[in-house]
């Protein structure tokens, strides 16, 4: 990743303090295009030499860091200079003193991996983009006691910046601490042209809201207007020292390779030959196979439902392979020839039925073949007692 900047600009004042305890790097009216760290340190201690802590803390860190914005770093790379400031201060502290001197510090550095922000106490940075519909990206967290109030709900933001205490942090680099301060660590990689990094010490944030930053920012001039009128609000009603730089991103090229660290500007690898490994006619078919492996999956699994569904459509309207009593249950031959039933199963069916609607006793029934037959002779028996009976009448003896 590639990161080019606008030209920088920043304000050190005296507020209404006998001395700045406040330091930047680099100093103001030398910052270039060619800078890529930023420091702003607020001392404190007042008389206890508040203003060598943060002059310390700003030399140290700028002779830890290459000036340019290639060589990439990382936390321990941070960590590893604020542990030599922390080396620096302990041989330097009075024993005479009875406050330790200290300072906050806020840390902005471009390399080749983005951007890297690192801060301990209330000065704070700012990653603004205006084009966007939330346009405060990332904004550091005070390591303040009324910053604290405000997390656990006990007072309001309006509330904090009157608030009596406000002025009380309990995070800062001293020295010889039993256990010293760390810094929070920030780093992104979101960095779009046209975005700002705004950082400052606690007196600039005395009169000057996060809304009124943003809109300061989102007007249509240059960097140098916009960080005149933030040093004119505070002219004049700043108790506290304010200093501050803002700075702009002009152009972002490039693309990270997190593997190897490495960054490969985009036009050389547009412009670059392509590598070609060679491979045998096996695995050139094996790599098509793979690349359409999903394609065949679909067409076979297609075929498979196409035959099941003929296969089902054959049984409905064929003849399956059935066992006998499905064959008795289902045979043509029963509906249409009821004839072919023995009489002996009418008889039985008929006599069934008629025990269980009539409840008439089997030997009472019986076949009306029988009953015909028997009528016959009843008929045929009393003609011919008729005929007998006549005879006699005719020819007396």
């Amino acid at each position: 990743m590639k990161i080019e900047i606008d030209h920088p600009h920043g304000f050190s004042n005296l507020g209404m303090k006998p001395n700045n305890e406040d330091s930047v790097f680099p100093q103001i009216n030398e910052a270039t295009t060619e800078d890529s760290l930023f420091l702003v340190c607020d001392g404190v201690g007042g008389r206890d030499k508040g203003e060598v802590a943060s002059a310390v803390l700003c030399e140290t860190l700028s002779k830890s860091f290459p000036r340019d914005f290639e060589e990439m770093i990382s936390p321990s790379d941070f960590k590893t200079a604020l542990a030599k400031v922390y080396d620096r201060l302990n041989k330097l502290e009075d024993p005479d003193v009875v406050y330790k001197m200290g300072s906050t510090l806020t840390f902005l550095k471009f390399h080749s991996g983005g951007a890297m922000i690192a801060h301990i106490g209330d000065s704070r940075v700012y990653h603004i983009r205006t084009t966007s519909n939330h346009p405060i990206l990332y904004k550091t967290e005070d390591h303040s006691l009324v910053a604290t109030l405000v997390k656990a709900g006990m007072i309001t933001i309006e509330e904090a910046a009157v608030h009596p205490k406000r002025n009380i942090i309990h995070r800062a680099v001293q020295p010889n601490q039993k256990e010293p301060a760390d810094a929070d660590i920030y780093e992104t990689t979101d960095l779009l042209p046209g975005d700002y990094f705004f950082m400052c010490s606690d007196g600039v944030l005395e009169n000057l809201t996060d809304e009124k930053l943003v809109e300061i920012l989102l007007k249509d001039n240059s960097v140098k207007s916009k960080i005149d009128e933030i040093e004119r609000i505070c002219e004049g009603r700043t108790h506290d020292n304010y200093s501050a730089w803002l700075i702009r991103i002009s152009n972002v090229s490039g693309n990270f390779n997190l593997k190897t660290n490495e960054v490969f500007v985009l036009k050389e690898v547009l412009q670059a030959p392509i590598p070609v490994e060679k491979k045998t006619m096996t695995e050139a078919i094996m790599v098509k196979t793979r690349k359409y492996a999903w394609v065949l999956t679909i067409v076979v699994l297609a075929i498979i439902f196409i035959v099941l569904r003929a296969y089902q459509k054959k049984i409905s309207n064929g003849h399956p392979i059935q066992n006998d009593t499905t064959i008795r249950i289902n045979s043509p031959l029963k509906e249409i020839s009821p004839i072919s039933v023995p009489k002996d199963e009418i008889q039985n069916e008929v006599i069934r039925k008629d025990k269980e609607n009539d409840k008439t006793p089997i030997q009472k029934l019986q076949p009306k073949a029988q009953v015909e037959i028997q009528s016959n002779d009843t008929i045929g028996k009393n003609a011919m007692n008729k005929k007998t009976k006549s005879d006699a009448k005719s020819n007396p003896k």
